[in-house]
């Protein structure tokens, strides 16, 4: 084992799951995987976080979905989320400064 490998940079500072995706946020990278057995198979982005153009909340009601939506310079990504699950998208826009 090298002992200049520092496993917290492996660690998320914040982690949303979403309905079908879930955010990765770490302090270099913002990764979007689908949920899955093995996410390290299903990365559908990964950029940084200065690529970020807009983040756009949409919020869960009783009887639909919010929305999570990443403008980067080039894509848009949208994230659906259940009421429960509402904060934690909060969380990322603020730790993201949008």
């Amino acid at each position: 084992m090298n002992p200049n490998n520092n496993f917290e940079d492996a660690k998320p500072i914040k982690v949303a799951i979403g309905i079908n995706e879930q955010i990765d946020v770490y302090n270099d990278k913002i990764i979007i995987r689908n949920k899955g057995i093995s996410n390290l198979l299903n990365v559908i982005a990964e950029f940084k976080p200065s690529d970020i153009k807009k983040i756009i909340i949409k919020p869960a009601g009783t009887l639909y979905n919010g929305r999570f939506e990443i403008q980067t310079k080039n894509l848009k990504y949208n994230v659906e989320f259940k009421a429960y699950q509402q904060q934690d998208f909060e969380d990322i826009k603020i730790i993201l400064g949008k």
